[in-house]
């Protein structure tokens, strides 16, 4: 069973993806910091991460330059989620290292486990 860990700091995102990929069939994680996810990321060594990019503390940017940066994490496929808007974030998401950048308020919970399910 493949094994996602969803790091956001809204509770409600992460009842609601964690739900939808448990019904999908995957294994589910869930943390809420930055810090928490480079933790688990090392501890269960996940098929994927679903990282929001905004956060107190270290933000999903920073996370995934240290998942990159680790021998043990930098093979995870990692897709940053954010419902915010600015410009140039596309650019730096693009040469930040992760394998997919999503607007959660594009996308269903089923629409993104299909692109999940594309990634591993």
């Amino acid at each position: 069973m493949p094994k996602v860990l969803i790091v956001d700091d809204d509770r409600e995102q992460l009842d609601l993806y964690g739900t939808a990929f448990k019904l999908k069939g995957y294994s589910v994680e869930k943390v809420s910091s930055g810090e928490e996810g480079l933790r688990q990321a090392r501890a269960s060594k996940p098929d994927l991460i679903l990282l929001d990019l905004v956060m107190p503390g270290m933000d999903g940017l920073e996370c995934l330059k240290w998942l990159r940066a680790d021998e043990l994490t930098k093979d995870i496929k990692i897709i940053l989620m954010t419902n915010m808007s600015r410009g140039g974030l596309v650019e730096e998401v693009a040469e930040s290292g992760a394998d997919d950048f999503v607007m959660k308020a594009d996308l269903t919970p089923t629409e993104l486990a299909a692109r999940v399910k594309k990634l591993i």
